[in-house]
C-alpha cells in the first residue's frame, strides 16, 4: 500500500498485556523503572518494575535502542510473568545484565504501557526529561556484525594515535599517517563504516535520546555505546567520527589520480578516503551532525557549547564523504522546521513520532505542542505546519526537495518516502530575503483540513529543465551519469551566449561565495567565476597555477572548488529556465509548466504545480535575480502589490 499516512496499530516491541501495570501519577511526573536482576549470559532474563517520581531525581540508566523486528520474539520474566520482547531488546538486556548485582534501567517498551494511549501521551511528553535526568544513557547499537572486532580495534587505534583537539599537529595524509606509525592500508575501514551504518542511527527517537545524554563532543561524556559484547565510551566513537571529518577536510591529500577521481572512480583515492567515497554519508554521521547542531543552537540546553575548529572548518564534500548541513545559526524559532526537514529520512514505527520525537529539543515551545496518539498523522502534521508558521512567521516548514509529489496526501505535508537530501548551500537561508523580510500570514486551512492558504505572487513558469543532479549514492554507472550531466551543463552554457553566461554560473553557485569555510556570503567570488570560465573552456588555466603539472591535471585541480560547489547546490535538484529567461534551481521533480512563486514568509522562491484552480507545492527554489526581494513592492497601505491568496492542496 502506498504511504497514505493513515495509522494502523502495529504490534509493539513487547506483549505488554501480561504485565500487571499500575496507574502512573502524572501530577508528580511518575515513571516506571525496571530492576534488571543479575544472571549469567544467556540465562533467562528476569526483571522487576517499580515506580519513581522524576521530581525525586531517582538513580537509573536510560536505554536507547532500536525496537527491531517482531519476527523472532524472545521471552523474559517480569515479576514472574513471561512476556515476549523483540530479539534486539532481548540482546540489549542480555548484554547489559551484571552477573552479580542488579541494574536499574528505564526501557520504554517495558516502562510504558503501550496499550494505554493516555499514558503514552503523558510519557512521551516526559521523554526529554527522562533522558536528561538519567545518570547515564546506554546506547545499544546492536549485535555485532561480521568484522565487529576489527571495527572496535580500529576505533581504539584511532583513539591512541589521534587526539583530535583544537590544535592537532598531525598532517592528515597517507604520508603523515605512516609517519606516526598508523598505516591506513592495513585497517578494515569497511568494518568501521558498517558500524556507522547501523540502523540504530536511523531512528528518529535516538536523536533526542542522545541529545539529552550529554554533549557529544564533551570529553567527560558518560554515555556508553554497546556493539555486541563490546561497551565503549561515546567519546571513542566521536573521536573516530571526527577523524573521518579531518580526512574529508584534507581530501585533496588523499587524491592519487585527479582524472580518475574527477570521473567518479574511487581508485583515484587513497585509504581511508576510498572507502568513505564508496560509503558516502553514513547514518551515524547524519545523527551526530544533527546532535552537534542542536547543541550549537542551544536547543533544550542551558547554554550554547563551542565546537572544535575541525568541525567548523569542515566544508561540504558532496562527492567524497560527508555533506555538512549546518553552517548557519538559525534562531530557536526556526528549530522545529529545521529539525523536521533534517530528520525527514530518519525512521519511526509510528510516523507521528517523526514529529513528537523532536518536541523535547525545542525547549518550552515544544511543551505547547499537543501529543495525542488518537489523532491521525494528517491532523498531527497540520498542527505542525500551523505551529511552525505561527511561532516563526516564516515558511521554512514548506521548504522541501522531493522526488515526486505524493498523490495520497496534501502537497504541503511532507511525504517522507519522496523527500531528498539537499546540499549545505540550501541551509544558508539567512543569505536570502526573497519576500523582503515580510512575515508569513497566519496559517489557515480549509474546513476539511486539506487546503493550506498562503499569500504571495506568481511570476512565471518553467519553460525547460535539465535532468536532476544526484547524490553519488545509488548511481549505478557513476561515470556515465557524470558525463551526461556535464554535457547538459556545457550545452546550457553554450546556449546562453556571452551576455548571460555569468548569470548561469552564478545560478549554479546560488551566487554564494564559500571561500571562507563556515561563513558563506553573497555574491559569488570572482575567483569562482574564473574557475567557471575555465571549466567551460572560456578561459585557459592561469599560468601561475601548477605550471609543471600535466594540462588535464592542472585544469581539473584548478576547477575542482567550483565543481564541488555546484555539486552541492545541484545535488538532487534541477536546473531550469523560465518562460521569461530567468534561471533557477528547483526540486528534483521540477517539470515544464511549474509556476515560480514568491510566498510571503519565504526565504527562497517556491515552485507550484497548477491543479484544478489550486496549486500543489513542488518545493523551494533558487531563482537568480529574485532572491533579495526584487519582486516585492509595497503600496502606501502596506500591502504587497499583486499579492493574492494561494491555495495549496
Amino acid at each position: 500500500m502506498a504511504l497514505s499516512f493513515c495509522w494502523t496499530k502495529l504490534r509493539l516491541s513487547v506483549s505488554s498485556f501480561l504485565i500487571p501495570y499500575k496507574t502512573l501519577a502524572s501530577t508528580i511526573s511518575e515513571i516506571r523503572l525496571i530492576t534488571l536482576l543479575p544472571g549469567e549470559p544467556d540465562s533467562r532474563i528476569c526483571c522487576e518494575i517499580k515506580h519513581a517520581s522524576l521530581n525525586d531525581a531517582p538513580q537509573f540508566e536510560a536505554l536507547s535502542y532500536e525496537w527491531g523486528s517482531r519476527s523472532n520474539p524472545r521471552r523474559i520474566s517480569v515479576h514472574g510473568h513471561r512476556i515476549s520482547v523483540t530479539e534486539n531488546l532481548h540482546a540489549a538486556l542480555n548484554n547489559l545484565r551484571y552477573p552479580r548485582k542488579s541494574r536499574t534501567l528505564w526501557v520504554d517498551a517495558l516502562c510504558i504501557n503501550q496499550d494505554n494511549i493516555l499514558e503514552r501521551n503523558d510519557q512521551v511528553r516526559l521523554m526529554a526529561r527522562i533522558y536528561s535526568t538519567a545518570h547515564r544513557v546506554v546506547a545499544w547499537v546492536g549485535t555485532e556484525a561480521q568484522g565487529g572486532d576489527d571495527a572496535i580495534a580500529l576505533i581504539e587505534d584511532i583513539r591512541d594515535h589521534f587526539k583530535l583537539d583544537l590544535d592537532h599537529p598531525v598532517h592528515f595524509s597517507p604520508h603523515g599517517f605512516r609517519a606516526i606509525g598508523f598505516d591506513p592500508d592495513t585497517k578494515n575501514w569497511s568494518a568501521l563504516l558498517q558500524l556507522f551504518q547501523s540502523t540504530y542511527f536511523t531512528r528518529v527517537w535516538v536523536i533526542q535520546e542522545l541529545h539529552f545524554a550529554g554533549y557529544v563532543l564533551d570529553s567527560k561524556d558518560q554515555c556508553l555505546f554497546g556493539y555486541g559484547n563490546h561497551w565503549i565510551p561515546r567519546t571513542w566513537l566521536t573521536n573516530a567520527w571526527l577523524f573521518l571529518i579531518y580526512v574529508a577536510n584534507s581530501r585533496t591529500e588523499f587524491i592519487n589520480d585527479v582524472g580518475l577521481y574527477g570521473r567518479g572512480d574511487p581508485s583515484g583515492l587513497a585509504e581511508p578516503a576510498r572507502t568513505l567515497y564508496l560509503n558516502n554519508n553514513s547514518a551515524m554521521h547524519r545523527m551526530f551532525d544533527i546532535l552537534i547542531t542542536a547543541y550549537k543552537e542551544g536547543l533544550g540546553q542551558p547554554q550554547v557549547v563551542s565546537l572544535p575548529k575541525a568541525y567548523m572548518a569542515f566544508q561540504s564534500v558532496p562527492r567524497l564523504c560527508f555533506p555538512e548541513l549546518f553552517q548557519s545559526d538559525p534562531p530557536k524559532s526556526r528549530a522545529f522546521a529545521q529539525l523536521l526537514r533534517l530528520t525527514c529520512n530518519f525512521n519511526a514505527t509510528d510516523p507521528r513520532d517523526k514529529i513528537y520525537a523532536l518536541l523535547g529539543m525545542i525547549g518550552d515551545d515544544g511543551k505547547e505542542f499537543p501529543v495525542d496518539y488518537t489523532r491521525s498523522l494528517q491532523e498531527v502534521w497540520r498542527e505542525a505546519v500551523s505551529f511552525s508558521i505561527t511561532k516563526s512567521r516564516n515558511l521554512e516548514i514548506l521548504e522541501t526537495n522531493r522526488e515526486y509529489i505524493d498523490p495520497h496526501v496534501p502537497s504541503w505535508m511532507t511525504s517522507w518516502l519522496s523527500q531528498l537530501k539537499d546540499g549545505a548551500s540550501w541551509s544558508q537561508r539567512s543569505l536570502y530575503r526573497t519576500s523582503a523580510d515580510l512575515g508569513a500570514v497566519p496559517p489557515r486551512f480549509s474546513d476539511d483540513g486539506k487546503v493550506l492558504y498562503v499569500k504571495g505572487l506568481t511570476l512565471g513558469t518553467v519553460a525547460s529543465c535539465m535532468i536532476p543532479s544526484a547524490d553519488v549514492d545509488g548511481v549505478e554507472n557513476l561515470e556515465l551519469w557524470f558525463e551526461i550531466f556535464r554535457t547538459c551543463l556545457f550545452l546550457y552554457n553554450r546556449s546562453f551566449g556571452p551576455e548571460h553566461q555569468q548569470a548561469f554560473w552564478r545560478t549554479l553557485l546560488m551566487d554564494q561565495d564559500q571561500s571562507i569555510a563556515g561563513k558563506p556570503k553573497l555574491p559569488a567570488s570572482e575567483s569562482q567565476l574564473l574557475k567557471a570560465a575555465t571549466l567551460f573552456n572560456e578561459l585557459p588555466v592561469p599560468e601561475y597555477f601548477e605550471p609543471d603539472s600535466q594540462p588535464n591535471v592542472r585544469r581539473d585541480r584548478f576547477t575542482m572548488p567550483f565543481v564541488y560547489q555546484i555539486d552541492d547546490c545541484l545535488k538532487n535538484r534541477c536546473f531550469f529556465v523560465t518562460n521569461d529567461g530567468c534561471m533557477g534551481i528547483g526540486p528534483s521533480c521540477t517539470q515544464k509548466g511549474d509556476v515560480v512563486a514568491v510566498l510571503l514568509g519565504g526565504a527562497h522562491c517556491f515552485l507550484l504545480r497548477p491543479k484544478d484552480k489550486q496549486y500543489q507545492l513542488v518545493g523551494n527554489a533558487y531563482v537568480h535575480g529574485m532572491m533579495q526581494g526584487q519582486s516585492i513592492l509595497v503600496d502606501i497601505d502596506g500591502e504587497v502589490v499583486g499579492a493574492k491568496e494561494i491555495r495549496l492542496c
